[in-house]
This record gives C-alpha cells, structure tokens and sequence, in this order.
C-alpha cells in the first residue's frame, strides 16, 4: 500500500526504521498505510496453506503469486489481514504455522497459529512490561520462547526528531516461556542481564529442560556505524530449568556469526547442524559459511572469497532423506 501511494504522490512520504516519519494525514485515505515506517514485506518470504508469503517487521503479510506479482495483503480466514513478524516457526509433525506480532504501542505481543490448510486456529495475547523490538521466537514441542530484549520503542521520541527505538541496558533481558496449548495463559519469565539477539536457530527440550540455541549480541546497535563494528555475536546455547526455574548460558563456538538456518524437519527437536553467516580475514561484510557440529563440536567452513558479501542462507533437503546434512 505504501509503494502504491507513493508511486501516485511520485515521491516518498515515509522514513525508515531508523528516522521515522509519520506521513502526512491529509495524503491518506482510510485504506493507505498510515506508517510511519513503510511496510516493504522484504524481510522473508514463506510458503504456507499452499500460498507464498512476502513477510516485514511487523505489518500485514503479502500473498505473491510464482512470478512474483502481488495478490494482495494475507488474510488466513479473517476478516482484516493480521500483523505478522518476520520471522516464523513450522511445526513439522502437525504442520501448523505459528508467528508473533509485538505491539510498538502497548506493552503486549500476540501469538497466532495457523493450520495447514491456512486458516487461523488460535491466537493468545501475551503481556511484557515494556514495548520492546522483538525479531524472532523459538518453538519446541510444547511450548513458545521469547528473549524480552531491553530494546524499547517509544513513540513520543519521534516527535524530538529522536529515534524511538532505545537501548534501555538497566532493564536486563527477560526470558519468557508460555505453552503453546491448553488453557494456562500464564507465561514464565526468567531475569538476566541485558543482551540482544535477532535470530534463534532453533530449540528443544529433553525432559524438565529446554535447551535453546541462538545468536547473541551484546547490545542493539543497529544505529551506530562505531558500535556495529565493535559487535561479536558469537552462537551461544541456553539452557531452562523449567524445575528450578534457573538458566544457564554458554557459548557454543567462537566465529562471529549471524543469520542461522538449519534443517527445519528438526524444528523443536534435539538436532546436529547449525548453518550460518561468518567473517574471514577480518573482513566488514560476511564472506564465508560456517556448518556447526552440534554433536561433535566440529566446524567446517565454506569460504566464498574476499570480495563476497553473503546475507541469509536457506536450508533445501531431499524429501524424505535420512539424515539432515
């Protein structure tokens, strides 16, 4: 919708994630994107209910077609689209499909799960104590992980020229776990000191434990060319008591490294690879790809040369093969 209304203004109305702008009133209807940040559905894409997903920050979902054209926003048996995040998590066993959406508002997230079929089958409203920036989730067998990073928004900033999206260190990072099923809306949270992640890999649980694999930064610094290159974020594994309610963080291997995959048959389940971006010869850009022996602590690297940039990788396998490499 944004595109479509500039493309008729003939120039841009909106900022972007770090200088919102919020457009102004008299160029909208009711049925434009009010902003301020242009939903551009750039971040991921997906294939779901037999339709092709064109995923953002936060804002509605676009079905595309194969070749590319735009359907229109996503509604899965609803009425309005839903606000959908960009990342999302497929439960190979039921083939149900859930996301999260945060609140830049109002101190809240929503979860939805969606059948196979592409219908909404459940939605559940889960309370945080600040409107925080959160990228990802992590999906195991019976339950929904969330790492409540102190990256607060705050809307009121926008109108100083500041940027609303702030890092509040004090505040610590909060872990929540909340069941996937069933009528418990109660959500666990467990308190540690301040960190950030974008992306988990993926996360299981063997008994009264839920070990939870994922890329740690120190801060959000997303803004600060200075600070971006001062970031390590290494691999790092948690592990939940759900008994003791304890946690315990380790790294699992030293190469900086971002944007993970891995084979997503083992979605919420005890696996051995763990696919991601790395950087060689101290280079600024990821250059090379990293293959993470979770079971024999072993790395094999795939260097790409000085001059690559890589971003994201996507894990492809054979139907039906026996192991996951």
């Amino acid at each position: 919708k944004g595109l479509v209304l500039e493309k008729r203004l003939e120039h841009a109305i909106y900022g972007g994630i770090a200088a919102p702008i919020p457009p102004d009133s008299k160029l909208l209807s009711p049925n434009d994107d009010p902003g301020p940040i242009k939903n551009g559905a750039f971040i991921n894409i997906i294939h779901h209910g037999n339709r092709s997903l064109a995923l953002w920050e936060g804002g509605a979902a676009y079905e595309i077609d194969s070749n590319l054209n735009t359907v229109g926003e996503w509604c899965p048996g609803t009425t309005k689209p839903l606000e959908v995040g960009p990342h999302t998590r497929n439960d190979p066993d039921t083939g149900d499909l859930y996301f999260m959406n945060y609140n830049i508002a109002q101190a809240y997230l929503y979860y939805y799960c969606i059948n196979p079929q592409g219908i909404l089958s459940n939605t559940k409203i889960i309370e945080k104590q600040y409107t925080t920036m959160l990228h990802d989730f992590a999906l195991t067998k019976n339950y929904l992980i969330i790492f409540d990073c102190p990256a607060v928004y705050d809307a009121k900033l926008i109108e100083k020229g500041l940027n609303p999206l702030q890092w509040q260190e004090k505040l610590g990072t909060r872990i929540g776990v909340t069941a996937r099923e069933g009528k418990d809306s109660r959500t666990l949270w467990l308190n540690t000191s301040a960190f950030f992640i974008y992306h988990f890999v993926n996360a299981y649980e063997q008994e009264n434990t839920i070990f939870i694999d994922y890329i740690r930064h120190d801060r959000l610094s997303i803004f600060s060319p200075t600070e971006t290159a001062k970031q390590t974020p290494k691999l790092y594994r948690m592990s939940l008591d759900l008994n003791n309610k304890s946690l315990n963080e380790k790294i699992l291997c030293n190469p900086i490294v971002e944007f993970p995959t891995y084979n997503h048959e083992y979605t919420g389940k005890e696996y051995q690879y763990i696919y991601a971006a790395t950087k060689l010869r101290n280079k600024k850009e990821f250059n090379a790809l990293i293959k993470y022996d979770l079971e024999n602590n072993t790395i094999v690297t795939h260097d790409f040369g000085d001059d690559a940039e890589i971003g994201e990788a996507t894990f492809v396998a054979k139907t039906n093969a026996k192991r996951e490499d």
